[in-house]
């Protein structure tokens, strides 16, 4: 069995907890009833106060609960760039950690030779986090194997190798795709891009 890629992963859990009078803000938030805008009457010291708790939670690592509060807080006064800040920074936090998760589970499904919902869950990773060149190199691989569409393999391992230029496994797994498109010739010039000695 191959052995399984290292993606260190932490699942952040919600720890957080609403006072009583904040669940009417809590649930209008979430109500979608609100959209993207200020909650019906916004409450500066309400917003304040979530933002306060954000920050809190941010410290202690509880970044889940550090979301919430942040997104109340911009619900309740979406003028304050520190708000809006703090949420930003969080969510790529929650983001990073999500994709982290779906990675891991891709993984774990395609050694269990579950392809196409190994698939599903590392295009689910590519998702949530755009930045990390062995996410899309990972969903390239799957996708050359166990898939049809050698152009989304192609495009995946090209955005690879724009993170990541000159990666020894890009290139080849970027060649192989290029030869099964019949692109022999710039096959062939990718492969002399291969720093590592071929056997013929």
């Amino acid at each position: 069995m191959r052995a399984r890629r290292e993606y260190d992963i932490t699942i952040p859990e919600f720890t957080g907890a609403l006072e009583k009078e904040d669940e009417t803000a809590f649930e209008a938030l979430w109500s979608g009833e609100v959209g993207p805008g200020p909650l019906p009457q916004a409450n500066p010291e309400l917003a304040k106060s979530f933002y306060e708790n954000g920050l809190s939670d941010f410290q202690k690592g509880d970044y889940a609960s550090a979301e919430l509060n942040f997104k109340l807080a911009v619900a309740l006064d979406p003028n304050k760039d520190d708000f809006q800040a703090g949420l930003a920074k969080t969510r790529k936090i929650v983001q990073s950690r999500e994709a982290k998760a779906a990675a891991l589970k891709a993984i774990y499904l395609e050694e269990e030779n579950k392809h196409h919902q190994a698939i599903k869950w590392m295009s689910r990773a590519v998702e949530l986090d755009h930045e990390t060149a062995e996410y899309r190199y990972d969903l390239a691989r799957m996708i050359e194997a166990y898939g049809r569409d050698l152009n989304s393999a192609r495009m995946n391992v090209l955005l690879a190798l724009d993170r990541k230029p000159g990666k020894v496994d890009y290139l080849i797994l970027f060649a192989k795709i290029q030869t099964r498109l019949g692109e022999f010739a710039d096959a062939k010039r990718t492969y002399k891009k291969n720093p590592l000695p071929r056997s013929h």
